[in-house]
């Protein structure tokens, strides 16, 4: 949507090293006068589509090294430049799969890609409506690398070039909104405000995170509550996929000697009942196997709190008309105990078994004891930690330590436990909560989605426990088929989107897609063929995994079932075990050489990054379906995802396919 005033809004005199008016009355006249006629001096002509970027890029750059020595002259200081080029128009960028390759890329770094790039743009000969669709699929496409890239980003500013009409788009968990357009040579202020700040204004105003701050010795720390929690690794734990939506990122963080997890989202502020206020509930009714809440807070910066600010200056007839189907979203932040490790680090098939069965254990607890039904059971929300860290303890027969030999003789001296985490989808059933989710969602991670959830098309089924008991079920095949053994290693000959269960993670729509599913799984040749799918590591595990099938086809999900088929299965398992590359060459692939994953194939169906693939299809799934590079660590989601519709278009162009793109709760 177009939003009046937004521009000064965004990039307000006080972000800029002098006013903008007071740069451009220097830019037109003396020495250093860059606009001239009003025209700016040194620009290429826009139209040339071909073989003009650098060219663009070269001009900014002359722009910035001018307003520096402005601000130098008046007695400002120097302001931190950036730099723009355009050295990926021919070639791309390196390691990012499938990708556009962008005009401009904006950014301080000496190696510039998605994890560091400021901002990206796109250059077109003219503003046709063709030519407008393209530029919106690319920016979204660069917004898209840019969330899932950088775990500190609040909001991503991108700029199309039509020629000489420029327009800003600016991308938050919301979704999207839009300057107007303004003419670079007609309307010079503007330009001059938009590209000063570009260069130069504090990071906080392109939709850097200020709350996360790194050393001089590049150590970075969140401050929460008066406690400073240091960061541990360079990269954060999870970051969700995806634009619109709760925009997850999880860091591993350290204060007093003890570890500690971090969780950022973006939460609908209509939602009744938080995750902190969940876990809050569960505890109080005495639920074991959930994380606690160490602190939780609204992340405020320079007042600005959610999603709605950039929005509410449109007046409040157009607010209504354009916003009201849009949820205002609030950026929450919080710290949780214990720290775990992801599901697939098991070191032994029984420790993976026993991890399910507490998970399971934890969500009975959940629903019985506090009425709370989770919703999104899915392999990165079941987690490892040590035994003593989730009292109580279970009984003296299922803690009996695992005694084997290290190197390829691999076994736990005590299983770990399993932990259920993120509620912040789940269902309050007591009178404190919430009796229903948001008409018209479902809510779930795809290829986990129990099928009664997927098939029922737009009217959706009631939530109950037998349909996350179904999802715990597909955690475990996803594990068995991604993972060539223990200790996480990837499987090499294995990509779920040229196999038999490709259709788990993708279709035309939920309904379809739950229909693939069913027949996998209530069909004896479908069933076979998953379980052909298995690696060979897990081939023990294939009558616990028929087992909990066979409750699914006779209608007997419940916790007392799926218990007893867990707890069967562990007890036949052998507390140690012998396993290696050596049993598995094809699994394992080079991993033994080394010491790392190779890299995965990404979805060849799937994927956003071509500019021809026809994503915005009416009859294609939302992103969110469309966007894995096809690696177990990076799962399709769709969670409180509406199932897709036509909207209608707004003024500026923007499709309602592109917006749906954007329509992720």
């Amino acid at each position: 949507m177009d939003v009046p005033g937004l521009l000064s809004t965004l990039f307000p005199d006080a972000c800029l090293p002098l006013p903008a008016a007071d740069i451009l009355a220097k830019l037109s006249s003396g020495s250093s006068a860059l606009y001239i006629d009003c025209k700016w001096k040194f620009c290429p002509d826009l139209a040339q589509r071909l073989g003009v970027e650098q060219d663009v890029a070269d001009f900014f750059n002359h722009f910035a090294f001018v307003v520096e020595n402005l601000c130098a002259a008046a007695g400002r200081s120097r302001p931190k430049g950036r730099r723009w080029t355009a050295e990926f128009v021919d070639h791309g960028i390196e390691n990012a799969p499938n990708v556009w390759k962008p005009e401009f890329f904006l950014g301080s770094e000496a190696n510039l890609d998605w994890s560091n790039t400021s901002n990206h743009g796109v250059l077109k000969s003219s503003d046709s409506s063709d030519c407008e669709d393209t530029a919106l699929k690319q920016l979204l496409n660069g917004a898209y690398h840019t969330f899932s890239s950088q775990d500190n980003r609040r909001f991503v500013v991108s700029v199309a070039l039509f020629a000489e009409r420029i327009q800003l788009y600016i991308f938050d968990r919301a979704g999207l909104v839009n300057t107007a357009p303004f003419h670079i040579h007609n309307d010079p202020e503007a330009f001059v405000r938009v590209w000063t700040a570009l260069m130069f204004a504090d990071s906080a105003v392109l939709g850097y995170d200020p709350t996360i701050v790194e050393t001089a010795l590049g150590v970075r720390h969140i401050e929460v509550e008066g406690r400073k929690y240091d960061i541990v690794g360079s990269n954060a734990l999870f970051i969700s996929e995806g634009i619109r939506g709760r925009g997850t990122v999880c860091w591993r963080v350290r204060h007093g000697g003890r570890e500690f997890v971090i969780k950022d989202t973006w939460d609908d502020a209509a939602r009744l009942n938080t995750e902190a206020q969940i876990l809050d509930i569960a505890i109080s009714y005495g639920v074991v196997g959930i994380p606690q809440v160490v602190a939780s807070k609204i992340v405020d910066v320079g007042g600005i709190k959610g999603t709605d600010a950039l929005r509410s200056s449109l007046p409040s007839d157009i607010y209504e008309e354009e916003c009201a189907h849009i949820e205002k979203r609030l950026h929450r932040r919080l710290v949780l105990t214990p720290f775990g490790h992801a599901l697939h680090t098991f070191s032994t098939r029984k420790e993976l078994l026993s991890a399910l069965r507490d998970a399971v254990e934890a969500h009975q607890s959940l629903y019985d004891k506090a009425e709370i039904l989770h919703r999104d059971i899915s392999v990165n929300n079941i987690l490892l930690i040590p035994s003593a860290q989730m009292p109580p303890p279970r009984s003296a027969s299922l803690l009996s330590p695992a005694v084997g030999a290290s190197s390829v003789h691999t076994a736990a001296p005590i299983l770990r436990r399993g932990l259920l985490i993120d509620v912040d989808r789940a269902l309050v059933l007591g009178p404190t909560g919430e009796h229903k989710t948001a008409p018209a969602h479902r809510t779930g991670t795809l290829p986990f989605m129990a099928i009664d959830v997927l098939r029922k098309g737009k009217t959706l089924p009631q939530h109950l426990p037998r349909h996350d008991l179904e999802s715990f079920l597909y955690v475990l095949i996803w594990i068995c088929v991604h993972y060539a053994g223990p200790n996480g290693v990837v499987r090499q000959n294995f990509k779920i989107y040229h196999s038999w269960l490709k259709d788990w993670v993708g279709g035309t729509s939920y309904k379809s897609i739950g229909g693939c599913k069913g027949y996998s799984m209530l069909a004896d040749d479908g069933w076979e063929e998953v379980l052909n799918c298995f690696a060979p590591y897990f081939e023990p595990l294939k009558t616990c995994a028929t087992a909990w099938r066979k409750l699914f086809c006779d209608k007997q999900l419940n916790y007392k079932e799926v218990s007893r088929v867990l707890q069967t299965a562990i007890d036949l398992l052998d507390d140690s075990e012998t396993w290696s590359s050596k049993d598995d060459p094809a699994g394992y692939g080079a991993w033994n050489l080394n010491k790392r994953k190779r890299q995965v194939e990404a979805n060849p169906a799937g994927s956003i990054a071509k500019e021809d693939d026809d994503v915005f299809n009416d009859h294609r799934p939302p992103l969110e379906f469309l966007r894995s590079d096809g690696s177990p660590e990076r799962v399709p989601v769709a969670r409180s995802v509406p199932e897709p519709r036509a909207r209608k278009s707004i003024k500026n162009g923007l499709k309602p396919n592109h917006r749906r793109m954007l329509s992720k709760g």
